[in-house]
């Protein structure tokens, strides 16, 4: 699958293909594999901990989201006006109050239970960040060499070689939505108890923390399990009066920062920050010193990839 830069909505899978390869993944991370997905609350997220991200939302009536930020592709979201989220009524503006309170999105893209669409770009944008940020759940053999990568394995061993089949078939039960509990145990503790064995540096924790409890949880939530019923987020009724992302937001203590029209968009989790601005820049500093290291390291990933963000000092925080 070809990835456009900036990213088209052709360029995704169906949101469902998407969606059971990241949250297999997710269930498999639950369970002790490491692979920077992580699923709660209707949501896979993945983070690489170098300030590269995205988020995919299932909203109720067979519909989805996609959001997410790279840092190497966000110096258009400085210009004002910018709304990835200008689409349908039915977005979830909760949660999305809740994602730009925490840091701004570069793309959102929606699935309308038939088609992925965006806002059309203007043309200062060359790039969103999809084509860096999705191809390794573009296929399941991208998504199997994601797990294999994380276990420091690499092809034409014998590890990768036992392991590929194992991670293989949790990815084709996903993908086949006909896998029963036992069907899912059994694969998940094949999968789980190849990976506990593996000596890699990515493997934070002991054998015996390696559990297929945690992950059939998240196969049953997501609804890979057969008879499960995935959980949702409910569709909304229409952008609230006044919402805008959080850097388009009147600063506290300004004039009209809270007047009736923004009163809604500063609700959320946490306050807005008082610079909306500080929060990248100093995303910015941090990366620009761990790409400074990076020079002097030259590191690589453990896919054997080129490192863009410090990945070996960044890979192995908690998220």
């Amino acid at each position: 699958m070809e990835f456009h830069a900036p990213g088209r909505p052709e360029d995704l899978p169906p949101f469902d293909a998407l969606w059971v390869r990241s949250a297999a993944l997710a269930a498999l991370e639950a369970g002790g594999s490491e692979n920077q997905h992580r699923y709660a609350d209707a949501v896979v997220h993945h983070n690489d901990g170098g300030g590269n991200e995205w988020r995919l939302a299932r909203i109720e009536g067979g519909r989805g989201v996609l959001v997410g930020a790279d840092h190497e592709c966000d110096d258009y979201m400085d210009v004002e006006g910018y709304d990835p989220y200008a689409g349908p009524e039915w977005l979830p503006w909760t949660w999305f109050t809740a994602l730009e309170n925490d840091r701004e999105q570069g793309f959102a893209y929606w699935w309308d239970g038939a088609a992925w669409d965006r806002i059309d770009y203007p043309e200062l944008i060359d790039n969103d960040g999809l084509n860096l940020l999705l191809p390794h759940v573009s296929t399941a053999e991208k998504a199997v060499e994601k797990v294999l990568n994380f276990l420091d394995l690499r092809t034409f061993t014998d590890a990768w070689d036992e392991g590929s089949p194992l991670i293989h078939r949790v990815l084709d039960l996903a993908e086949n939505g006909t896998g029963t509990e036992e069907e899912w145990r059994e694969a998940l503790d094949a999968a789980l108890t190849f990976a506990a064995r593996q000596d890699s540096q990515y493997v934070r924790r002991r054998r015996d923390e390696f559990n297929v409890a945690p992950a059939l949880a998240v196969a049953r939530a997501t609804g890979l399990v057969k008879d499960s019923k995935a959980e949702t987020k409910p569709a909304e009724n229409g952008r609230p009066e006044g919402w805008v992302p959080s850097l388009d937001r009147p600063e506290p203590n300004t004039p009209g920062a809270h007047s009736e029209a923004n009163e809604w968009s500063l609700r959320g989790p946490r306050e807005v920050p008082s610079d909306a601005v500080r929060g990248r820049c100093v995303l910015r500093l941090c990366s620009a010193v761990l790409d400074w290291g990076d020079t002097t390291r030259h590191d690589t990933a453990p896919d054997g990839t080129a490192d863009r963000v410090g990945w070996h000092e960044t890979v192995r925080r908690d998220t």
